[in-house]
């Protein structure tokens, strides 16, 4: 995930890492190698086991406009409102709030594309 965000590819980041942890540059080859050879069964396995542990049941969101506060910068700003209700394997059915600015919605919407992206590329349907 950290190797997708700064733009370099994963198997330089286990480089990287394995430098910064002081392995050998044998042990770093070799786990660049296995990640190269599996790394699509690894993401798979890894994305069914956490879709398998929770599915996003409901999604309830509602937009609204601060008409009424003591900062008087927040007066007349939008914010969405989120509900989610996630069916957790060891959890249960159990409801999360969120409330955020116009502005970090765009973000988390951007983020879930980029997730959507990922998954289409190491699961495709």
């Amino acid at each position: 995930n950290v190797a997708l965000n700064n733009g370099s590819t994963s198997s330089d980041y286990i480089r990287k890492r394995s430098s910064a942890l002081s392995l050998s540059s044998t042990i770093s080859q070799l786990l660049v190698q296995a990640w190269e050879a599996q790394q699509k069964k690894i993401a798979n396995y890894l994305v069914s086991k956490i879709i398998a542990k929770n599915k996003l049941v409901d999604l309830d969101w509602s937009f609204g406009v601060t008409a009424s506060t003591e900062e008087l910068d927040h007066v007349g700003k939008t914010f969405l409102q989120l509900k989610l209700t996630v069916d957790s394997e060891r959890e249960g059915r159990k409801t999360h709030f969120l409330e955020m600015s116009v502005d970090q919605f765009y973000q988390f919407l951007a983020s879930l594309e980029k997730c959507r992206s990922f998954l289409d590329f190491v699961a495709p349907r």
